[in-house]
């Protein structure tokens, strides 16, 4: 009788035994599981945060650029809108007044301001309409597309300036481009001289005279000082150019 009881009450001791076992075990997996959604969620909302980040454009999210290849720095006292392309990284945000651009770095203006900066060895002066883009590279600029003024005072050697199918050469000089979206691209001189090289021909066009390129320099025109501009470089240049041209 005694030994029955024992072993009964061994029996429920063992039960309950395993039970709190199992207990444990399950309180233990719901804990972890709940910590892991927990961590998921955090991590989710910490990558929205990075993503909004990046989309508010706080300078934290920029890459840094390599010291000593600052070119240009940004000459709005407002803070424009910009894409920058720096190091295989995309960036949209509101540049601050001063903000340094570096070699390879390519700027978009995608306010509908003039995005303008200057040169930091030299004094030249660019100014970008609204959805204008530009590359800057050591002693030239390319300009993918839109329009923009490019003013240069007395430079040490010669600066190029790059468009689709031609290389622009400027010692000293202010004028206007415009790459369009077919590659084709219109010149305005507007003082100085500028060399349009295309290949192995080079021409020297001169104040008030403007050229028309065909898409990627397919086709040259040379249009002589004139009230006159051609339609469509009419659309993207400013009353400036046309009074600047009425002189000669």
């Amino acid at each position: 009788m005694k030994s029955n009881f024992l072993s009964e009450n061994k029996t429920v001791l063992n039960f309950y035994k395993f039970t709190l076992k199992l207990m444990t075990v399950f309180f233990g997996i719901m804990f972890l599981a709940f910590s892991l959604s927990g961590c998921t969620a955090k991590s989710s909302k910490a990558q929205q945060g990075q993503k909004m980040t990046a989309m508010a454009g706080v300078s934290s999210e920029i890459p840094k650029g390599i010291a000593g290849n600052e070119l240009f720095k940004l000459l709005n006292s407002s803070s424009p809108q910009i894409n920058l392309e720096r190091e295989n990284n995309t960036c949209n945000f509101k540049a601050e007044p001063g903000f340094l651009f570096y070699s390879n770095d390519s700027v978009q203006n995608v306010s509908s301001d003039n995005l303008q900066v200057r040169g930091i060895q030299d004094n030249a002066k660019f100014t970008l309409r609204a959805d204008a883009k530009i590359q800057f590279l050591p002693a030239s600029v390319i300009l993918i597309q839109g329009t923009t003024r490019f003013e240069f005072s007395k430079i040490k050697g010669v600066y190029k300036v790059k468009i689709p199918g031609a290389i622009l050469g400027i010692r000293g000089t202010t004028f206007d481009v415009c790459v369009n979206a077919d590659k084709s691209t219109a010149i305005a001189l507007l003082e100085g001289k500028i060399e349009i090289e295309r290949g192995s021909e080079i021409t020297v066009l001169k104040p008030g005279e403007t050229a028309i390129l065909g898409p990627n320099g397919s086709s040259f025109k040379l249009n002589p000082p004139s009230t006159e501009l051609p339609e469509f470089l009419r659309k993207t240049t400013t009353e400036e150019i046309q009074k600047a041209i009425r002189k000669f």
